[in-house]
Order: structure tokens, then C-alpha cells, then sequence
């Protein structure tokens, strides 16, 4: 399960990221 969650997780990060900067 971890195996496919870390890299979901920094993408969902990676995602949260460039909304926040699109909205700034």
C-alpha cells in the first residue's frame, strides 16, 4: 500500500502546490 500511496501523496501535494500559486 505504501508503495503506491507516497507517490500519490507528493502528487496530491504537487497539485496543492500549483493550485495555491494560481490562486495567488
Amino acid at each position: 500500500m505504501l508503495r503506491w500511496h507516497q507517490p500519490l501523496s507528493l502528487l496530491s501535494y504537487l497539485l496543492s502546490t500549483n493550485l495555491y500559486f494560481l490562486s495567488s
